[in-house]
């Protein structure tokens, strides 16, 4: 704990609801930096977690986007799937936990913006609509390039940015439609 890392226990293994294995926080020492943050990483390109806990994390989040991509194509074949739908929303809801834990912040953020969608969804009884659907799978794209950059201690880069700015204000959009429904 002196050194600055997240102490990360795993619980073994759900039984057989398709859930992806849970971790919690044992013990939490913040990690001091000379360096300026950009997107919850330092500067320097490196993450808050160490080596080991990041590919822990990156393995977990890729697990969990496999299950929402999954549970999107059930939701593209049965729209009123609330089981899918529960399913979509809690992988996005372990992963933005989980990346707020360790540190990476735009993933955090994003995935955020995606729950309260997500939430929102859960009460149309005629389930998801053909534009939640597209928009999701652009959520889909952009969890997965976020992901891709974690490993390599790189922040997003400005067309990255750019792009995550069109897809949170289609979020919004779509969640404040949904409000006033």
């Amino acid at each position: 704990m002196t050194d600055g890392t997240v102490t990360v226990k795993q619980d073994d293994q759900l039984p057989d609801d398709g859930e992806m294995s849970v971790y919690r926080a044992v013990s939490i020492k913040p990690q001091l930096s000379r360096q300026p943050e950009i997107g919850g990483v330092a500067a320097g390109g490196t993450a808050p977690a160490g080596e080991a806990h990041v590919k822990l994390f990156v393995d977990d989040a890729s697990a969990n986007l496999r299950l929402f991509e999954a549970s999107l194509l059930r939701l593209k074949r049965v729209p009123n799937d609330m089981e899918a739908l529960s399913a979509v929303t809690n992988a996005v809801h372990k992963v933005a936990g989980a990346a707020s834990l360790f540190g990476f912040r735009p993933l955090a953020e994003f995935l955020r913006d995606v729950e309260k969608l997500l939430q929102q969804l859960r009460w149309i009884e005629d389930g998801i609509d053909f534009q939640a659907m597209s928009l999701m799978l652009e959520v889909s794209r952009h969890w997965g390039i976020l992901l891709d950059l974690i490993p390599m201690g790189l922040p997003p880069s400005d067309s990255i940015y750019c792009t995550e700015i069109k897809l949170r204000e289609k979020l919004k959009t779509k969640t404040y439609a949904l409000e006033s429904f």
